[in-house]
């Protein structure tokens, strides 16, 4: 588990924020600051991070919630096939096959945030080549004194 570093007033803002149906001038109005303030804080990364993470694990947008959602389908759809001898293995398919989608996009979506969130790492060489380059001539002569 990862630390969320946070300012306290961008934690309050982030609140503020969610709690008026994600409404920035509403969230100014409530806290007594001016929009163009919250707006600024809202921008920055870690107040966006926090708020993305929030809304994604709060109410049916939690994957543990939707997954039991997707249970109780399937289970109810099977007792009512079983009760009324009505349905066929195609509904559970299609079923499964929705949950299936489902379950991809989700991962699909928690490998693209993984690749966004690591910054790719970048190695400069610097290659002097001795003889042939104005700059090197420059160099002997600075550093040889001549």
């Amino acid at each position: 588990m990862t630390i969320q570093k946070i300012s306290p007033e961008g934690l309050e803002i982030a609140h503020a924020y969610l709690e008026n149906k994600s409404d920035t001038l509403a969230a100014a109005s409530a806290l007594g600051l001016a929009p163009e303030e919250v707006e600024r804080y809202l921008n920055k990364r870690e107040v966006r991070s926090y708020i993305d993470r929030i809304f994604n694990e709060s109410g049916f947008r939690n994957r543990d919630k939707m997954g039991s959602v997707w249970d109780e389908v399937l289970a109810a759809k099977l007792e009512e096939m079983d009760e009324t001898g009505l349905g066929s293995s195609k509904d559970i398919v299609e079923i499964m096959e929705r949950m299936h989608r489902f379950n991809m996009d989700q991962l699909a979506m928690q490998i693209k945030l993984a690749e966004i969130g690591q910054p790719a790492v970048q190695i400069n060489t610097q290659i002097n080549n001795d003889g042939g380059s104005n700059y090197n001539k420059l160099l002997e002569k600075l550093i040889g004194g001549s």
